[in-house]
């Protein structure tokens, strides 16, 4: 498995604690069954509906059930998908005067920011929805993902010390901080310290999955995984249960080798995000498949994988997985022959990534850039997209991605003949994976 397959299945780990969670309180009680079969029956019964008539029957929905987070997340995407985004925007603002509806209309207002690049506007809608109170898990999170990656800006870390949230509450914010720093020990030792309400919640499950997965306890994150899955199932969340899916896919590949099964998982999550109409799972899955297929040496149906993520990524008007779709692409076209191609798609995949705003994006364009120029032996352009790597993973406190940076400029130096230079830079990488237990990505080969 390739070293470029490994940074982008590991960045879309960490990207995909921030998708379609269920809001869930810190008493860890959680939509029952019987929500989550009408909501899906519904679903069902307005498939063949125009767009319009199915999101006036989720609005009627929501205002049933104000409190189930997941018809709102499935509305911003129905709003966004069907370019009806302002459209969406005012809606979820009208919410925002209904108490009952305050809060997750307040969450869906900062993702229409965050859509809109609009960081002020963003952070202010997260304050708001956050509240003074125990906010669910969910939103808990995605308020810090936010917050991680604009630390230069806003420190809502402080802010959120200041408010009057339970214990539970601030220890979880300081596992989801302690994540986004790599400090994967740390976010298991809270994690694993949690009543068994909350140890049973999917948000927690996933989270703590990945942690297990990034410190090398690969049985231990399956396990997570899969407890996970079984309680979508259990719950007949379908979103979630395609989630877990997903992740089950990834071990496979990833782990085991064993791309037929880890092909089985993502066709079958496939299955479940057309059931419950999940256009954001859609395009994640037609993606991993991307990735599995160029891996497998089948580049044809790579490409196609990778348009049909594009294509509906684009509507979504997501670039943070658009430039990984087009990271993709650019690597396809290259194994392919196809140079100009592979050029235009990554170039395409750096203009997404400079607009997401995030530096876990940017950096990995900037190393598969950077591995191309390498390839075509134009040794200036690629050192200069190293070190803008090295410089942007510094500043944001990314130092595994600091360190593939030095280990990039070893393979660099490498190229040019200045071998013992060369050396040194991979010796020091080295040094650096002996004094870590994260998952060593050398596992990946």
């Amino acid at each position: 498995m390739s070293n470029h397959t490994t940074d982008v299945m590991r960045r879309l780990l960490r990207l995909y604690l921030a998708l379609v969670f269920l809001s869930t309180a810190l008493s860890g009680k959680e939509p029952d069954d019987r929500l989550y079969r009408s909501f899906y029956g519904l679903v069902d019964t307005i498939r063949a509906d125009s767009a319009a008539q199915r999101i006036v029957a989720l609005q009627q929905f929501l205002h049933r059930h104000p409190g189930f987070a997941d018809v709102y997340f499935t509305l911003l995407d129905w709003y966004t998908f069907h370019e009806q985004f302002e459209a969406g925007k005012a809606y979820f603002q009208s919410l925002t005067k209904d108490s009952s509806c305050a809060r997750n209309a307040y969450w869906m207002l900062a993702k229409t920011y965050q859509l809109e690049a609009d960081e002020a506007g963003a952070f202010a809608a997260f304050l708001r929805a956050v509240g003074s109170s125990d906010p669910p898990v969910s939103l808990l999170y995605e308020f810090v993902e936010f917050d991680h990656y604009r630390s230069d800006k806003f420190r809502g870390e402080a802010l959120l010390r200041n408010r009057a949230l339970s214990v539970l509450s601030r220890r979880l914010a300081e596992a989801f901080y302690a994540y986004f720093r790599s400090e994967y020990k740390t976010v298991i030792d809270i994690l694993s310290q949690l009543p068994p309400e909350l140890i049973g919640q999917k948000i927690v499950l996933e989270v703590w999955g990945t942690a297990c997965f990034y410190q090398s306890q690969t049985s231990r994150a399956e396990a997570r995984w899969r407890q996970g899955y079984r309680l979508a199932l259990a719950q007949h969340d379908l979103r979630a249960a395609a989630k877990f899916l997903t992740y089950c896919g990834f071990f496979a590949q990833q782990v085991n080798k064993e791309y037929a099964a880890a092909l089985k998982h993502y066709d079958d999550a496939y299955a479940l995000a057309l059931q419950s109409m999940d256009y954001h799972r859609q395009q994640m899955l037609s993606g991993y498949r991307g990735y599995l297929y160029r891996d497998c040496g089948d580049y044809r149906e790579a490409e196609k994988a990778f348009l049909e993520a594009i294509r509906v990524c684009a509507r979504l008007n997501q670039p943070r997985f658009l430039a990984d779709w087009y990271r993709g692409l650019g690597t396809t076209y290259y194994s392919l022959g196809r140079y100009t191609e592979g050029y235009d798609a990554l170039s395409r995949a750096g203009t997404v990534a400079m607009a997401s705003k995030n530096g876990y994006y940017i950096v990995s364009v900037l190393f598969d850039r950077a591995d191309f120029y390498i390839k075509l032996k134009q040794l200036d352009l690629a050192e200069k997209d190293l070190q803008s790597a090295y410089q942007i993973a510094k500043s944001n406190q990314m130092r595994y991605e600091q360190e593939t940076a030095r280990a990039k400029q070893g393979q660099l130096l490498l190229e040019a003949q200045h071998f013992a230079r060369a050396r040194n830079a991979f010796e020091a990488y080295l040094r650096y994976l002996d004094q870590t237990p994260t998952y060593r990505k050398e596992a990946f080969e």
